[in-house]
């Protein structure tokens, strides 16, 4: 539940699920769609400078959020299909198994003017670091956890936002509790390793 004090806007992003709501509870969503596009790359291929608004991404792949990096790959044909054959024992998972970047941008609604804004992550799993127009305005860490963070006074009200999400790869071994939809994406005796 979102708890919000007088008129407030609030911007849902969880890699997870992406989301932009008023105190009337006026929602406009971040994830992926035709209107909201987002883009992933490797930390190792593009490091902090991800966290540039100035940076251009072209060649990035169009993410999938919510998804997996996996997915997004998979979704730009550039793995693939893993249900098929025997393509999912071809996957480089070193490639997977690192620290990605995910990025998007977004308009503040003109209704929203002189209301307080939120960015809602829905869920992100394990551990995120979270830029807006290249200010870091938070972390979350734990299976699927939700942040909220109130960005009234760091979102642009004209023109386009840079969000941009470093989210780690969570660290091995895996508590079974404390992840459980990583275990069986990272293997069972029945299922092959599938990155995520």
């Amino acid at each position: 539940m979102n708890h919000l004090l007088g008129r407030a806007l609030v911007v849902m992003a969880a890699l997870g699920f992406p989301t932009v709501v008023a105190a009337q509870v006026n929602t406009v969503s971040l994830g992926s769609s035709d209107q909201q596009i987002w883009y992933v790359q490797s930390d190792a291929e593009i490091g902090t400078k991800a966290k540039d608004p100035q940076l251009q991404i072209s060649d990035w792949i169009k993410a999938i959020v919510p998804g997996t990096t996996f997915s997004s790959f998979v979704a730009a044909g550039k793995e693939a299909d893993p249900n098929f054959g025997d393509n999912i024992y071809k996957v480089d998972r070193s490639k997977y198994d690192r620290d990605f970047w995910y990025r998007t941008t977004f308009k503040v609604p003109a209704t929203y003017a002189k209301k307080r804004v939120w960015l809602n992550f829905n869920g992100v799993n394990r551990k995120a670091s979270v830029y807006l127009n290249g200010k870091l305005i938070g972390h979350l860490d734990g299976f699927m956890d939700r942040g909220h963070f109130d960005i009234t006074n760091d979102v642009g009200a004209d023109g386009n936002n840079v969000l941009a999400v470093l989210v780690s790869i969570p660290i091995q071994p895996l508590a079974n509790v404390g992840s459980p939809n990583y275990v069986a994406s990272a293997g069972w005796d029945w299922i092959p390793y599938v990155p995520v």
